[in-house]
């Protein structure tokens, strides 16, 4: 899901101490938010913003953010090559 549909949250919540900084915050889908708030699962962040959930059961599941991040070539900033 793209950053920009998520919901930004609190993996320790602000009420229980969690504190605003980027080693505490993390992007949820709408559906992992609320799995997260409103059910058994726990969640725990990582370095690097990886995720680790814990199912009810004491299952552990990794989730490693994929990164999108790519170069393209700006044609405007290349620069012609002078023949030798």
């Amino acid at each position: 899901m793209p950053a920009r549909r998520c919901d930004i949250d609190h993996t320790i919540d602000l009420a229980l101490s969690g504190q605003t900084s980027a080693a505490n915050l993390a992007h949820l889908c709408r559906r992992h938010h609320t799995l997260k708030h409103q059910t058994a699962w726990t969640v725990t962040q990582r370095f690097g913003g990886v995720l680790e959930w814990t199912s009810p059961i004491g299952r552990t599941y990794t989730d490693t953010p994929v990164s999108t991040v790519a170069f393209a070539a700006d044609p405007e900033c290349e620069m012609e090559l002078a023949p030798f």
